[in-house]
């Protein structure tokens, strides 16, 4: 048949992951995120959870640089004074998009180091009630970033969100149920909300720990706290396992929540025909790819584009698609395969999985077969 790499590969490629990932950064920048943080003395430091969220901002924008030129970043404050949202996409109010989803440059990395140097935060302001912010707003902008991004298409979508708030709904019950709605969408959407909460003390980590805001947007349920060990829900450590109470810590588990995991596919393990395992395959080493070239004009430093043109060894013309075929050579003859006969090579072998035929004699293993990996 005629050349049918693409259509054929990609069918055999369909269980593994994708290895693209446009994360979102939204950061609250309300005025409690602005208090110093106090030490084991009591005493208030130099460094504010808004300044540390920048910074673990920069440190993974300048990570994802030197592990993949795929991976796209955004970043997003709410409860500011200013509102700013890319073009094509509505304002709304205490929102502002300061990087849009796009590949991390240096220009943007040394541009967020400069805000938080320098402490420019008049550039978007902030605001000291949070009931006048609407925290269902910012969950629709982000859906909106989410799918208004091109390139984002076919990645895997998260969303990292930082804040040491509570109660982002309020008292205000119309609130939770739009903000729960807006959660609704974004699973139904294919983003992953990462939570990350910023404890300024004891207190206040207890508060956090309490939150029932949290819970319900969580999918979780909230934890007695004079309950007893045996009696605590373990779905509810998840809101408690997502507590910084440092820079540190809130780096240290945004670089384990960001890790890429190993696992390159599913497949199912056939041991009868009424039972059956699903397994997960995962990699344990993973070759590290050079970034491909992008080849500039010299005079106006212009991406090229490159087209490829097929031509006939024999009369030197132009080959059209059509005019290409894949081929055996087969008893001194060559047989010819269209491209729906490659698709069934493939697929028309047996079904996808493992079976397990059988058990070989103890005595045939060998020892370094008991070696765990």
């Amino acid at each position: 048949g005629r050349d049918g790499d693409g259509e054929g590969e990609g069918d055999s490629r369909s269980h593994r992951p994708t290895d693209k990932e446009c994360v979102l950064f939204v950061v609250d920048a309300r005025a409690p995120m602005h208090v110093p943080r106090v030490d084991a003395e009591g005493q208030p430091t130099s460094e504010t959870p808004f300044t540390d969220a920048l910074s673990c901002v920069v440190a993974c924008m300048n990570e994802r640089i030197l592990k993949s030129d795929t991976d796209l970043i955004g970043l997003v404050l709410y409860g500011t004074a200013k509102a700013k949202t890319p073009e094509g996409i509505m304002p709304f109010p205490h929102t502002y998009v300061m990087i849009a989803p796009d590949l991390p440059s240096a220009t943007e990395i040394r541009e967020l180091q400069a805000v938080r140097d320098e402490r420019r935060f008049d550039e978007f302001g902030q605001i000291d009630d949070a009931s006048s912010s609407d925290f269902s707003n910012v969950l629709w902008l982000v859906l909106l970033l989410f799918s208004g991004c091109a390139a984002a298409k076919g990645a895997r979508k998260r969303l990292f969100l930082i804040t040491n708030d509570p109660k982002p709904c309020g008292s205000s019950e119309e609130v939770r149920a739009r903000v729960l709605g807006r959660c609704s969408d974004l699973r139904n959407g294919g983003v992953e909300l990462q939570p990350f909460f910023v404890s300024n003390s004891p207190s206040h980590t207890d508060e956090l720990r309490a939150a029932v805001d949290w819970h319900l947007i969580l999918q979780v349920r909230p934890v007695d706290a004079d309950a007893e060990d045996d009696d605590l829900d373990p779905a509810g450590v998840s809101v408690a396992s997502c507590i910084c109470d440092s820079e540190r810590a809130l780096f240290k588990r945004m670089q384990r929540t960001q890790h890429r995991k190993r696992s390159y596919g599913s497949v199912e393990l056939s041991i009868s025909d009424s039972h059956v395992l699903s397994l997960k395959m995962v990699t344990l080493v993973k070759p590290f790819v050079k970034p491909s070239a992008t080849k500039l004009h010299a005079a106006t430093n212009e991406p090229l584009t490159r087209e490829r043109t097929v031509l006939c060894k024999v009369h030197g013309s132009v080959l059209q698609e059509s005019d290409i075929f894949k081929a055996w050579e087969f008893g001194g003859s060559m047989v010819y395969f269209e491209p729906y006969e490659l698709k069934h090579l493939k697929s028309d072998i047996g079904e996808d999985g493992l079976r397990l035929l059988g058990f070989k004699p103890a005595e045939r293993l060998k020892p370094y077969h008991n070696l765990r990996a």
